[in-house]
């Protein structure tokens, strides 16, 4: 009550009790079931984007991390290197800048960012167009070796929807954590205290002012983790303090967390003893029970409550050994995760219309991180292969001012840190004050004078 709720399509509301307070982790089919109900009759738009997930070894000497990145449209993104030391606000701008969160960062990040598209959509807070430099870091990895991944929740509820004290918008939620923490243990006690608060930036469109849900998985290279929610205004936090790591190790979109493992339960059986695993499909399809199909009940969709117990299952199953008992290399590994992680990856194309989604949203890239190796892998669906960038390199840059790379512009093959150059002059501009022509349609998926090439005029933009 009292909250300036902006209307749009990207923006689900529901009023229940179990979406007010403090969320009970229960698992009962009924309390399941109306879960589900709640959130498929939610909203005129149903979407299903991204998955996430976290591997960490048996002597937690090696951790990695996958996700994915699906949406309507590519967004053209674009890896950036941010150095140390940026001063950085919470995205509410002009009048309303000091009211917002400010910070100096202390530690130097690459992330994967949709700023080329964020560039081009007004802002609620400030009426103009977000800003192309800070805006829009949707997964990435600081020096301290925390990682974070951005996901789409279209059930959250933000506590803000205007500029507020000590306000992050979303679309910077991302670069705080990483410029301010360096381990999963800080970014918990960030988001369980009011250090910050998430607001609802709304983003201007010619059919409305949309607000994108959005949740966050971190985990650092000790293999801690934690998921953040936020529903019916409050932050939600799933991390070891009250849950078993295996129900931190996968993260997709909608229903929230505690829908997801609920309905995982129904049909993957975990034994506490051996640490192993069962599809439950004799239990769930009686009538087939004995069948010669015993995994037939493993959910195959492209909705993320499916690809979240799919996911579940293969992950679950992923090994640190070769067949015969010999470790694997870890480019093997890195591998054969990537192999798991693709299992959730929505084609180009796939048609789903059912009562769960409303529309399919193919996956873009892929991205990847070796935390002892210190690599941030990365592929661009539509090219047959992919590069890492070799942190430990990044750590040598002297560069006081952001770098970039453009990433689906990006063919290189194995490391590419040498290949981050400053952003063309034309990107370091403040943001101003657009005509409606120039907004950009969301929903359209059109990224209009996108593509970022160096001329003549502007050497820096060009990539050695």
């Amino acid at each position: 009550a009292g909250r300036s709720k902006p209307s749009g399509r990207a923006l689900l509301f529901l009023t229940s009790p179990f979406l007010s307070g403090e969320m009970p982790v229960g698992s009962g089919m009924s309390r399941l079931w109306s879960l589900l109900l709640l959130w498929s009759t939610a909203g005129p738009l149903g979407v299903t984007a991204c998955s996430r997930a976290l591997f960490v070894s048996r002597n937690r000497s090696n951790v990695y991390a996958y996700r994915t990145m699906d949406w309507a449209f590519e967004f053209h993104t674009n890896l950036m290197f941010y150095p140390r030391e940026q001063e950085m606000d919470g995205g509410c701008g002009g009048e309303h800048h000091d009211l917002c969160k400010t910070w100096t960062s202390k530690y130097w990040s690459l992330v994967a960012t949709v700023n080329d598209w964020a560039s081009q959509q007004i802002s609620n807070f400030t009426g103009s167009q977000f800003d192309w430099m800070n805006d829009g870091a949707a997964d990435g990895i600081n020096e301290k070796g925390l990682a974070v991944h951005l996901l789409y929740l279209q059930t959250t509820e933000y506590a803000t929807y205007e500029p507020s004290r000590d306000a992050v918008s979303y679309l910077r939620w991302t670069r705080y954590l990483l410029d301010m923490c360096a381990s999963a243990s800080e970014a918990r006690d960030v988001m369980r205290t009011s250090e910050i608060v998430i607001a609802g930036v709304g983003i201007q469109t010619p059919q409305g002012t949309e607000v994108l849900g959005l949740h966050i998985a971190v985990e650092d290279a000790t293999g801690d983790s934690a998921i953040f929610e936020i529903i019916g205004g409050k932050v939600h936090i799933w991390s070891k303090e009250s849950s078993p790591e295996r129900d931190l190790l996968i993260m997709t979109n909608d229903p929230p967390m505690e829908a997801q493992l609920s309905f995982r339960n129904t049909l993957i059986a975990y034994n506490e003893s051996d640490g192993g695993a069962r599809l439950k499909c004799d239990e769930v399809d009686k009538a087939d029970a004995g069948s010669d199909y015993p995994n037939r009940c493993l959910p195959g969709d492209v909705n993320s409550r499916d690809r979240f117990t799919r996911l579940s299952w293969y992950w679950h199953w992923v090994s640190e050994a070769e067949s015969d008992g010999s470790p694997k290399d870890g480019d093997t590994l890195l591998a054969d995760l990537r192999s798991a992680i693709l299992s959730v990856a929505v084609p180009q194309g796939a048609p789903d219309m059912d009562r769960w989604e409303r529309s399919v949203y193919p996956t873009w890239w892929v991205s990847g991180v070796d935390f002892q190796r210190k690599l941030y892998v990365w592929q661009f669906s539509r090219h047959l292969s992919g590069f890492r960038v070799n942190l430990t390199q990044l750590s040598g840059f002297k560069s006081d001012t952001p770098l970039y790379l453009p990433a689906c512009e990006t063919h290189a093959i194995g490391d590419v840190a040498h290949l981050f150059a400053r952003p063309p002059a034309s990107r370091l501009k403040d943001s101003t004050p657009v005509s409606e022509a120039t907004r950009l349609d969301a929903s359209q998926g059109s990224l209009r004078g996108s593509r970022l090439q160096a001329t003549s005029a502007d050497p820096q933009g060009s990539i050695p």
